[in-house]
Parts: C-alpha cells; structure tokens; sequence
C-alpha cells in the first residue's frame, strides 16, 4: 500500500492529497512504528505533533499519519481483516479534514489526539458506527461518527458485523459491554425532539449511566462551533432552534454515558 493509493481509497479531498503527498518523510523510523503499537501510540502521536509545521494547518501531520497507516495496512493483512474494514476505518482522516474545512474555511488536521487509535488497530469502524477496544476498563467504546445515520436497522447491521469480527479477530472481548459517551444521550433531547426521532431511538437503546450536564463539546457536533455566546448560535435546523431556546432560558445539554442494551425498536 502506498501513500497516493490510500488517500484515494479513502476519499481524501483532491487539495489535501497534494499536501500530503508533497510531504517529505522526515521522521524517524521508529517513530512511525510506535504509533502503530497499541502500547506507544498515544505518546508517538504526541512526538509526532511536535514535528508539525503549525503554517502547515496539520497537513504534514496528517501525511505522517497517513504514512503509518501504511504500515497499519500491512498489519491488517497479517491479521486477515478484510480491507474493506481497512478503508472504512482510515477514512477517519477524510471525515477529519473535511469537518476541519467545514470549520476554518480551508484544509486541515487537528485530530491526531484522536487518530492514534486508528493506527493502532484499537478503534475499527464496522459498518456505520465504529469500536474501540478499551483495555482499561474492560469496554468496548462505541463511537458515532458525524453524518451517520443512526436508524436502529442501520446500527443493528453494524452491531451484528462488529460481532462477527470480534467473534474472528479477539473473541475475548465478545461478551465485554459496550459503552458511548456523547450528547446524543443527554436527556435533555427528550424536550427537544418529536417521539419518531431517530436519535431519541438510538438514545433509548443504552442505559443511562452518569450524565454531565456542564460539557460543551455538543456545541461543535450540533452548531459546528465552540460559540458560548449562545444568541450567536444558528438556527439552520429544527434541532438548532428549540436547542438554542433552551440553552438561553438556562436549560443544560452536556454529554452522557450509557451502556448498551440492544438496538431494538
């Protein structure tokens, strides 16, 4: 696997493949190993920051990471994982740029705290939804990447492959819980959705651990923008409206975790 190859298979917009693939490699052998071991990744990410370029907007960070994915590619072929999982899940990178985009008006990286895990072949996107292997407590994190649709067939389809290929690659963590922290299960949807919607479904498939209501981060995944200003906000959709009504008569929305039940109507 080369490095034009995997930014065409993954949908890498055309302008940030040419600064990727401008990229000289400069870093270290060893260090696009580590990022690729689930034991080093983490810090590797962060020594591979250190070498960005912050003119460059992440561009050259996210050549370096897509230059280990290359690698992660080989170790998904030892292992026998299907490159379809391959492609799906290293499109990360495509959503990440673009959302950048959508943000700043032009091409960028700034998720590389994130996409270790991806390198690392601890996160897996299957289907819809993607999975994370958490050694520290046991869990299998559920992500859900923007622009999915969260239609309970939908989900369940991707639940039943994860199981499939847990079943195949690491049976141990078959009977784990499966576990999502997001604002998609703040309760306070409740109020602000109609009954049919298909996130106050997919939120009635967990139960509810602990909810948060102080977090912010919802503001970037429901507004695009980290604005606390909150007459600033947009109200482009149903949900931007009655969200930023509520939000300026002092209602909280925060994040919540919940445990998985089953994606069953």
């Amino acid at each position: 696997m080369n490095l034009e190859t995997l930014c065409r298979n993954i949908g890498l917009a055309q302008a940030a493949q040419i600064a990727v693939l401008e990229t000289p490699q400069v870093l270290p052998a060893a260090l696009l190993e580590a990022v690729t071991c689930p034991a080093t990744a983490e810090k590797a990410g962060r020594e591979i920051v250190a070498y960005g370029d912050p003119a460059r907007r992440g561009l050259d960070v996210l050549a370096y990471y897509l230059m280990a994915a290359t690698k992660t590619y080989d170790a998904y072929r030892r292992a026998g994982i299907d490159d379809t999982i391959f492609f799906d899940t290293m499109a990360c990178f495509s959503r990440f740029v673009g959302e950048y985009c959508d943000s700043h008006g032009v091409y960028g990286f700034d998720r590389a705290w994130w996409a270790y895990r991806q390198l690392s072949m601890t996160l897996f996107r299957i289907g819809s939804l993607e999975y994370e292997y958490k050694d520290e407590d046991g869990e299998v994190h559920l992500h859900i990447p923007s622009g999915v649709d969260l239609a309970l067939p939908v989900c369940a389809a991707s639940l039943a492959q994860f199981r499939d290929f847990t079943r195949q690659y690491n049976p141990v963590w078959l009977e784990r819980p499966i576990s999502v922290h997001t604002w998609l299960l703040s309760p306070a949807l409740e109020a602000l959705l109609p009954p049919q919607s298909k996130i106050l479904q997919f939120q009635h498939c967990f139960r509810l651990d602990r909810w948060n209501r102080e977090d912010l981060g919802f503001l970037t995944w429901v507004y695009g923008r980290e604005e606390t200003d909150y007459s600033k906000l947009p109200e482009n959709t149903t949900l931007q409206r009655n969200m930023k009504a509520y939000l300026l008569r002092g209602g909280q929305v925060g994040t919540a975790r919940g445990l998985l039940v089953d994606f069953k109507a």
